[in-house]
This record gives structure tokens, C-alpha cells and sequence, in this order.
């Protein structure tokens, strides 16, 4: 979007820094005590690039597509 600085992102697997590209950045969003009731939860977002989120979930194992890969790295800016 022109006229919006973005933040500089930090991938939180692999420390390098994560362009505004592709898939990426990626949030993760972690919440605590998930079987509670909302008041007791407690929400962070994590940073990430899709690859190092993809080689983390299932190592060792053969791809599982993820919901996001069934579509085109940015899908809404192709009209």
C-alpha cells in the first residue's frame, strides 16, 4: 500500500529478516489454556516466513499442503 511504512519483520524460527513478499510475512498467533474460557487465555503474535513455518510443522515427514497453498502468493494483487 502506498504511503504505509511497514515494520521490519524477524522471522522468530530463523532470525533473518522477512520480506514483504511471496507468502510473507506470516503470523502465528499463540493462545494459551485454549479448552478455557477467553478470560483465562492469553494471545501473542509471532513473525515468521512461510517456508521456515512449513520445514517446523512436520520435519522429516512428506508435504502437507497447508490451507494458504492452494492459492497464489499474492493472489489479490493479480487482476
Amino acid at each position: 500500500m502506498a504511503g504505509i511504512n511497514k515494520p521490519e519483520c524477524e522471522c522468530i524460527f530463523c532470525g533473518r529478516s522477512i520480506a514483504d513478499a511471496g507468502f510473507d510475512p506470516c503470523q502465528l498467533v499463540l493462545i494459551t489454556n485454549w479448552l478455557e474460557p477467553e478470560e483465562h487465555q492469553l494471545k501473542q503474535q509471532f513473525l515468521c516466513h512461510a517456508e521456515c513455518f512449513r520445514r517446523l510443522i512436520r520435519p522429516g515427514l512428506p508435504k502437507v499442503p497447508l490451507a494458504f497453498e492452494t492459492l497464489e502468493p499474492r493472489w489479490w494483487e493479480k487482476e
